[in-house]
């Protein structure tokens, strides 16, 4: 696949800014981390505000939190290696909306570190390692989703939890043993999605029915929510894990043809889509995510932002009553 020039500019700003921390623990060499991810996150904005697309900030985001990783797993198994810790296969797997690629600026990031130990407990190695990576996300503003497990236990525990096996269906290799992220793939397609195809449609019409009633069950809210709410980026994900199920693909290009969408009903699709993602990282950095309190009522904090993001979209009022139209 090739390097886009945003990864290329990442990359080189890592290589000489981060490479030279060499074996040193990650969480001793905080500030430099802090540093370069302050640096790209202001290029990030800038590139947001002079109109870059939903898909187009999701993904560079993303994109950088992947350098960032992979220096830290880089750096954390070196000083392992270094306190004469015995070395074990471990893979750093992104899951859920990171695995997809798309991370709005306050998103949270979740991963998973992949082993093939049976026994209780984990080996000094593994522990030093998952505690480097998870401390600098933490230390560095990161709200962290993280589990340590091997295939059989992540196996077990997407096939108890729809949650979790949707969020493993996204899961995306980081860094580490590529063999050990191969194989957890194999075995999860093997036995968490074939012959599961029904029951797990099911549960997530069942789900999304459940979510439309939490957050007002319309299209038809002054204040709707952008991610959850009917017509939100969680239904057209919906849509996407279950056509992963149905046809083995994350893409709505599997269903164009198939009596499902029509090619104009999948570009209105994909372009509202990419809309709601730039609306919702405008109002991620207006709000820092006020914009999607658990709340399903009205929250006044979010009507004071509402003006603001409608200018940054050019959307205009043209009618007396300012509040509904924003």
């Amino acid at each position: 696949m090739k390097t886009s020039r945003h990864l290329e500019q990442v990359l080189a700003h890592a290589a000489s800014r981060l490479a030279a921390t060499g074996a040193r623990r990650p969480t001793e060499v905080l500030p430099l981390y802090k540093k370069f991810l302050n640096v790209e996150e202001h290029r990030l904005r800038l590139k947001h505000q002079a109109g870059g697309g939903g898909r187009e900030i999701c993904s560079r985001r993303a994109e950088l939190v992947d350098v960032l990783l992979q220096y830290v797993f880089g750096a954390a198994e070196a000083s392992a290696r270094g306190n004469g810790a015995a070395k074990v296969p471990l893979a750093l797997v992104a899951l859920g909306g990171y695995g997809r690629g798309e991370l709005n600026p306050f998103s949270d990031i979740d991963v998973m570190l992949l082993h093939h130990q049976e026994k209780k407990g984990i080996s000094p190695h593994l522990e030093e390692m998952v505690q480097q990576v998870l401390y600098l996300l933490w230390d560095s503003g990161f709200k962290v989703g993280h589990s340590t497990r091997s295939i059989k236990e992540a196996v077990a525990q997407a096939n108890q939890d729809m949650r979790t096996k949707t969020a493993m269906l996204e899961s995306r290799f980081l860094a580490g043993d590529a063999d050990l992220a191969r194989e957890f793939r194999r075995q999860f397609r093997s036995k968490c999605v074939n012959g599961c195809e029904r029951e797990y449609v099911e549960l997530r019409i069942q789900d999304q029915v459940a979510r439309h009633k939490k957050f007002g069950d319309s299209v038809y809210l002054q204040e709707p929510n952008l991610k959850s709410g009917c017509g939100g980026l969680r239904d057209y994900q919906n849509l996407l894990w279950m056509t992963y199920f149905k046809e083995g693909s994350l893409s709505t290009n599997q269903l164009v043809g198939k009596d499902w969408l029509s090619e104009s009903d999948q570009r209105r699709i994909e372009n509202a889509y990419d809309f709601l993602l730039r609306l919702r990282t405008a109002l991620h950095y207006a709000g820092k995510r006020l914009a999607e309190r658990k709340r399903p009522a009205p929250d006044r904090k979010r009507v004071r932002f509402s003006p603001a993001s409608a200018h940054r979209f050019t959307l205009r009022d043209g009618t007396r009553d300012r509040h509904s139209s924003h």
